[in-house]
């Protein structure tokens, strides 16, 4: 079995706990991704409107909001409608896991999370989030062909 290049990516954590946030941050920062916290559902939504991310790991139960809302109100928002948000949660149980991704969730990994699960996990969503990203490229480059060659042609043809 080959091992795969891990694609290095910009990762928000959201989880009101500092002792999760340091464990997985440190788990991503040593497989070579971009990592910033937020302690709460607002300072991650302000967060997300100031850079760009490829990936959200977003705690269940929080303070201010809860994780559930959160992804509602990422999923509502157009510029973040395509983002990948990984649940990470305590509850083990499948109706959390099923509302997750009833609800837009891309992943649910449970705490205590599995390194190789949380790797596997973040790095088909940064890959997904990239390649979202070229398609979006690919389609305004089109759109812009399009635009030239239409032009082109009102100036040509009469």
């Amino acid at each position: 079995m080959t091992a795969t290049a891990c694609p290095s990516g910009n990762i928000l954590i959201v989880d009101d706990q500092a002792v999760n946030r340091r464990l997985l941050t440190a788990l991503l920062v040593g497989q070579g991704h971009h990592v910033v916290q937020a302690e709460t559902v607002a300072a991650a939504l302000s967060e997300l409107r100031r850079a760009p991310f490829d990936v959200v790991l977003l705690d269940i139960v929080m303070p201010d909001v809860d994780g559930y809302a959160a992804l509602d109100q990422i999923r509502a928002d157009p510029a973040l409608h395509d983002l990948p948000v990984v649940m990470v949660s305590g509850h083990h149980d499948l109706e959390s896991e099923v509302l997750a991704i009833e609800r837009g969730a891309d992943a649910y990994l449970t705490k205590p999370v599995r390194a190789t699960l949380l790797h596997a996990r973040v790095n088909a969503c940064v890959e997904r989030s990239r390649a979202r990203c070229r398609e979006r490229e690919l389609v305004a480059e089109l759109t812009r062909e399009h635009q030239r060659a239409e032009t082109l042609l009102h100036h040509i043809l009469p």
